[in-house]
């Protein structure tokens, strides 16, 4: 390899760790902010929802805190008179939706690695993420794409924390 070739796979290897702790930190408080949500629909004492983060939400997925979340929702809306039907789904449905669809990236940047070999260069500067389950799949991310999650998980994040300061103590 030539010394050019390999600045570009290191540039690639830093890249790929900042686009990988910049995803996984907003997830981490996007996740948390579902945790709120719950929390604060279960209860508003405060020595409650500190035991439900201990012995509960601590311990789920990220996947179990969606469906939760997806559950409140829902009840919420069947409560409120809200009849679900073949073609008119829960106004909710988009938001849960994209909140999956940011679980599938937080999950690739967490456990796929990083594309770092003569292959690599072939899609310089964008960042290759490699999962090797049932068959490869590589993911490529440039500067934009990150941004555009980014951003999604900001919007996500912003629609759940209104949520929680429509919420009033019962």
């Amino acid at each position: 390899m030539t010394p050019e070739e390999i600045e570009k796979l290191e540039h690639i290897t830093q890249s790929s760790a900042f686009y990988r702790g910049s995803v996984l930190n907003e997830c981490i408080f996007l996740e948390k902010t579902i945790d709120d949500f719950i929390v604060k629909d279960i209860s508003f004492d405060a020595d409650t929802q500190i035991r439900i983060f201990h012995i509960l939400l601590d311990r789920m997925t990220l996947e179990s805190k969606i469906t939760a979340f997806t559950y409140i929702l829902d009840e919420a809306q069947d409560k409120s008179g809200f009849a679900k039907t073949n073609t008119k789904g829960y106004p909710h449905k988009q938001l849960i939706k994209r909140l999956r669809m940011i679980k599938d990236e937080r999950n690739f940047f967490a456990h796929y690695a990083p594309l770092i070999n003569a292959d690599a260069l072939e899609f310089y500067p964008q960042v290759g993420l490699i999962n090797f389950r049932d068959k490869t799949k590589i993911e490529f991310y440039n500067d934009d794409r990150i941004k555009d999650i980014l951003k999604l998980i900001h919007e996500v994040m912003g629609e759940i924390n209104k949520m929680i300061t429509d919420m009033q103590p019962t």
